[in-house]
């Protein structure tokens, strides 16, 4: 008999599993956010249901403590189910609405395996996310919900080459089901009734977590639909980028803001784009460093203070940025990260780099769009990772992150209107001070990209209005071989960072 825990367990997909595994045999912990004493079905008890509201950044304590109180020492199974979602125009999500996604769909999950991470190493365990089929498609009505699932599917990928053989972790991608869920985020009824039952879905999911895969489509349809998801930026790459070159002039003198402005490759951003005449606006929470570069700048550019992972901050840059023109080229380029084993890395540590890499950006973004502060003829450009391509051991939460930052990127362009367009960066290894604090082994920096070209790539990309931009010979190299051959690349990887921590 196994111990199997599920998160979302009161309705849905996670009700329906666990009716399954019940009627195997199986131990059960349920977790939701409804009291005990709401709920009817039988299947729940105080010996079985754990309450806990994965909105509440403590959510992973509450489970532990009553894993604990009960003497629950090993998990077999422990399934991601819970999930929000949200329907409509990127603009209209709020913050706070922003903040709760990321929360419940990513770090939750992220605090979760972090904590009962001994039980299931105990058990030889396994972990399995529920992700989407719709992880990798650019929707701009779910923008920030696509980038919440992309970035659980690159935490998972990385997180498996660091637990291989040791704890198994799959991804599951279902499509849409008849649940509850779909009337709380304002789908239209007559849709979602067409959509398969929960029990017909919870069968195959269960189905599929029998099975040694690692990532996995439910139902024929979906298997199609991410087969040419993931095709899609292959083969018509070339189309997209030929129409995104179509260039639209400025009416006024173009205003860039650049996140992570004051060190690094973002430095070296602002610095380019103030040489090629913008006016530039530093975003960054280091002033003395932030200003420095502003004034080694000149006239051109300015300096707001703002930490992304404080979300009144970001609101309160916002509106100083009103001061300024309408941002012509906003550079989403801030990023911290969290290097080591994922199990012995502090997790307030990790949710940080969550709280900067991803929900600062899309906070920052969808604020400007929201307040009219972006011109008519803009720019989106984010720095994801190569990560994306050839998965991150020993930075799992961080490879999380900038997976999450490309698809909402890829969403953006998707939704882009013709005079307004999105660039998404991945660079590689980079000479800066932020990669030899987190490189296990910095004896080939010389090999490194430095952040002057890494910055020119950014500069020509944006300008150009291309689509993607791998900055250097390498990047290309590595991208393509991460997408050809994607185990031999993370094998790679696990050697070449994993096994040096």
């Amino acid at each position: 008999m196994r111990t199997i825990l599920i998160t979302g367990a009161t309705s849905g997909l996670g009700l329906e599993m666990a009716r399954i595994f019940r009627q195997q045999g199986e131990r059960l912990i349920l977790v939701g956010r409804r009291p005990l004493d709401t709920l009817t079905d039988p299947l729940f008890t105080a010996d079985v249901y754990c309450q806990a509201d994965l909105s509440l950044p403590d959510s992973h304590r509450t489970i532990h403590q009553w894993l604990t109180e009960r003497g629950v020492n090993q998990i077999d199974l422990l399934i991601h189910n819970a999930g929000i979602g949200w329907v409509g125009p990127v603009a209209d999500q709020t913050p706070a609405e922003i903040a709760e996604m990321v929360q419940v769909n990513l770090k939750a999950p992220v605090a979760i395996t972090h904590t009962l991470f001994k039980q299931l190493e105990l058990a030889s365990g396994k972990i399995v996310f529920v992700s989407s089929v719709v992880s990798q498609l650019p929707l701009h009505k779910y923008a920030v919900y696509v980038a919440t699932k992309a970035a659980l599917d690159g935490f998972a990928r990385s997180l498996a080459v660091e637990t291989s053989g040791r704890i198994a972790v799959q991804v599951l991608h279902p499509g849409a089901a008849n649940t509850a869920m779909h009337a709380k985020v304002g789908t239209d009824e007559a849709v979602y009734r067409k959509y398969p039952s929960a029990e017909s879905v919870a069968a195959d999911m269960v189905r599929a977590m029998g099975r040694r895969k690692r990532h996995i489509a439910i139902g024929a349809t979906n298997k199609l639909m991410r087969s040419v998801s993931l095709g899609l930026p292959l083969i018509f790459e070339k189309a997209m980028r030929q129409k995104a070159a179509e260039s639209d002039q400025a009416a006024v003198k173009p205003h860039t803001v650049v996140t992570g402005g004051a060190d690094g490759i973002g430095a070296a951003v602002a610095r380019r784009f103030a040489a090629a005449g913008h006016t530039v606006t530093i975003l960054d929470v280091d002033a003395e460093l932030g200003q420095a570069v502003t004034a080694s700048i000149g006239a051109n550019a300015s300096f707001i203070q703002v930490d992304l992972s404080d979300l009144d901050s970001v609101q309160d840059a916002v509106q100083q940025l009103a001061r300024w023109s309408q941002v012509s080229t906003l550079v989403n380029n801030a990023g911290i990260s969290a290097a080591g084993k994922f199990e012995q890395l502090p997790l307030e540590q990790m949710l940080k780099v969550i709280d900067i890499n991803l929900t600062g950006a899309l906070v920052l973004t969808t604020t400007l769009m929201r307040q009219d502060r972006l011109a008519n003829q803009h720019q989106q450009v984010y720095l994801s990772s190569l990560s994306k391509y050839v998965g991150y051991p020993g930075a799992a939460v961080y490879a999380a992150s900038k997976d999450g930052l490309a698809a909402f990127a890829k969403t953006m362009q998707a939704a882009a209107v013709a005079n307004s367009r999105v660039t998404t960066v991945f660079p590689g290894p980079t000479r800066t001070a932020h990669a030899r604090r987190y490189s296990p082994d910095n004896s080939r920096e010389d090999k490194r990209m430095s952040p002057e070209a890494v910055a020119e790539a950014i500069y020509e990309g944006a300008m150009g209005k291309r689509r993607l931009v791998f900055p250097g010979a390498g990047a290309k190299v590595f991208a393509i071989f991460g997408r050809l051959l994607p185990r031999t690349a993370e094998r790679a990887m696990k050697k070449t960072i994993y096994d040096k921590l």
